[in-house]
C-alpha cells in the first residue's frame, strides 16, 4: 500500500468537505495542496479527482490565496498530464474573471507558461 491509497481518503473527504466540518482554512489549503501533489504522481488519480479540484475552484467562498494556489498546482498538472487537464482547460481560462488581482496574475502567468511551453493552445 503507497501513500496515495492510505492518504487519498481522507484528503478527498477533507476536500469535499461534504459535512461541512472541515471549516480551517488552513487545513482547506493544505489538503487542497496534498490532493494536487498526489494528482502529480498518478494520471488515474488525476483523472478521478480533477472534477472535485475544478469543484472546489469554483465554490463563492474560496479564499484568494486558495484559488492563486489552486490554479498554480493546475499549471502543474497540465504540465505532467496534458490530456487530462485539457477538457477542463476553459475553466483556468475563466479563472482570468476572478474578482481578486491576485488570483488573475497567477492564472496569467500559468497560462503564458503553458501557452510557450506548446502546452495548451490559445483559446
Amino acid at each position: 500500500r503507497g501513500l496515495i491509497n492510505v492518504f487519498a481518503p481522507l484528503l478527498v473527504s477533507v476536500v469535499a468537505n461534504e459535512s461541512g466540518q472541515f471549516t480551517n482554512e488552513i487545513l482547506q489549503q493544505a489538503s487542497v495542496l496534498a490532493l494536487c501533489k498526489f494528482m502529480c504522481v498518478s494520471s488515474e488519480f488525476c483523472e478521478q479527482h480533477l472534477p472535485l479540484l475544478f469543484t472546489v475552484l469554483g465554490r463563492p467562498n474560496v479564499s484568494t490565496v486558495m484559488k492563486a494556489n489552486t490554479v498554480v498546482a493546475l499549471g502543474d498538472l497540465a504540465f505532467r498530464w496534458p490530456n487530462e487537464v485539457e477538457p477542463y482547460t476553459h475553466h483556468i481560462y475563466a479563472c482570468l474573471r476572478d474578482s481578486s488581482t491576485k488570483v488573475k496574475r497567477h492564472t496569467m502567468m500559468v497560462l503564458t507558461h503553458l501557452i510557450l511551453n506548446d502546452m495548451v493552445k490559445v483559446k
